[in-house]
């Protein structure tokens, strides 16, 4: 089991329907079944699938975040550079005595 069946299992309501409902995760299927209660795996396996889908935009979000760093860090470091070529040439300038 991964890690993403850890924190999707140690939700208090799914937690009580493991524990109560003769529910478990069926690793070949990837999801959650039970031999007697069709209604406790009907609940887990949608809440389940829904778990699986907000983490898989909240991966998505953290890689759209570090693109965005990277781009700042990026901008920041041509930024630096802009700022060292500008005023090398006003020193150069100041040094042929133009304004």
């Amino acid at each position: 089991m991964g890690e993403l069946n850890r924190q999707f299992e140690a939700f208090p309501e799914i937690k009580i329907r493991l524990e109560n409902g003769d529910v478990f995760f069926n690793e070949r299927k990837q999801t959650y079944a039970s031999e007697f209660s069709t209604l406790h795996t009907g609940f887990v396996n949608g809440a389940w699938y829904a778990f699986q889908e907000q983490q898989s935009k909240i991966e998505q979000l953290e890689k759209e975040k570090q693109a965005l760093h990277n781009a700042f860090v990026y901008m920041d470091e041509c930024r630096k550079e802009w700022h060292k070529a500008y005023m090398s040439l006003r020193e150069e300038k100041a040094l042929r005595g133009e304004s």
